[in-house]
């Protein structure tokens, strides 16, 4: 089968891992791929290269209505017997490219995070009914679209996220021990206002004056300004600045490690969809504290292989601090083999591709 994948960038993002991934499972399965980027972004051209996976990348100094013109003269040449994109702006461009090109070949899109933006979301998923097939990640995602775009529910399929090989390998050990009791506690992801760091470090600092020891690294994309400013002079306020370390975006070859060597991952967003950060947590055998809305709630069971808090809540996050550090190591270790446990249940690349194909073959 002949597979155009468009994605809207190589940047940072889990929807970008997600899509690229994918691409590369279609491609070891003997099927023909070409991916199409709608913008040159260079973050994930390395996987690209590892992997062998042919692509192109459009200007981002061309407008968007060249980059759809183009985006329908690339369907016209590689004409695929299936297009799969991800995310609402992409999807758009391969609906109109694909009406352009003329090309007859499967739609498919699909819709990767559980923010609810209603009049956005009413223009984008209207002109949805141009595709032949939905998927989701999102388990609130596919109530969202039955009460609210009924006939676009009948088209709608919930698939759990994909992963790499080379992150299913799961070589490193099970890691259990502190530097002196000096807790490392992560963030990976973007630094931005839905990952509720402000309140996060209000926690922190309670910790710290709690007697606890603890360094927090920061791993992800700091452009967002104005929120790092406003971040940093918070951190200066609670004088914890001396625990706290931020260390920019990380290559995707990197992650294995810092989530081997993580004590506790925390990821307090606002609104996610199936979650990159917490499904690598599995992977991993790492333990986590996350906010307990209801994509976070269908991967952690809170005590069991994880904490979710109220992630408007100081008191509530200091309270899952304190029961991560009240583990014992025996505890902790059954823990993060659950975790594991799960991982190879929910990540099964031959079940995930079996539903794509199943879904694309109909």
């Amino acid at each position: 089968m002949k597979i155009l994948f468009i994605a809207g960038s190589f940047n940072q993002g889990g929807a970008e891992y997600q899509i690229l991934t994918l691409a590369e499972l279609f491609l070891s399965k003997g099927n023909e791929v070409y991916v199409l980027s709608l913008t040159d972004y260079d973050f994930y051209k390395p996987f690209l290269h590892e992997n062998h996976i042919p692509y192109h990348c459009l200007k981002n100094s061309d407008n968007s209505y060249k980059r759809i013109w183009q985006t329908s003269r690339y369907i016209k040449k590689f004409n695929p017997d299936a297009i799969i994109t991800f995310m609402k702006v992409p999807s758009m461009a391969a609906i109109i490219a694909r009406l352009l090109s003329g090309v007859k070949c499967t739609l498919m899109l699909s819709e990767r995070t559980a923010l609810v933006m209603p009049t956005r979301d009413f223009f984008h998923f209207s002109m949805w009914h141009f595709a032949d097939v939905i998927t989701t990640n999102s388990v609130s995602k596919v109530d969202y679209f039955k009460r609210n775009f009924p006939l676009l529910y009948k088209k709608l399929h919930l698939i759990t996220n994909i992963y790499g090989r080379e992150k299913l390998t799961l070589a490193l050990p099970i890691r259990l021990s502190t530097s002196g009791d000096k807790y490392n506690l992560v963030f990976i992801g973007r630094i931005s206002p839905e990952k509720n760091l402000l309140i996060l470090c209000k926690a922190l600092a309670r910790l710290k004056l709690s007697g606890h020891r603890f360094v927090f690294n920061l791993y992800g994309d700091t452009r967002n300004a104005s929120y790092l400013v406003e971040l940093k002079e918070l951190i200066q306020q609670l004088n914890i600045e001396g625990d706290i370390i931020f260390h920019g975006p990380v290559p995707s070859q990197s992650l294995n490690v810092i989530y081997n060597q993580a004590d506790l991952i925390c990821l307090l967003s606002e609104y996610e969809g199936f979650s990159n950060v917490l499904a690598e947590v599995l992977i991993n055998g790492s333990i986590t504290m996350a906010s307990n809305i209801p994509e976070n709630a269908f991967i952690i069971q809170n005590d069991i292989n994880g904490f979710l808090v109220d992630n408007k809540s100081v008191e509530s996050i200091y309270n899952g601090l304190i029961k991560f550090i009240s583990l014992s190591d025996q505890m902790r270790y059954e823990m993060k083999l659950r975790n594991r446990e799960r991982a190879l249940e929910m990540f099964d690349r031959e079940r995930v591709y079996r539903q794509f194909m199943s879904l694309l073959k109909k």
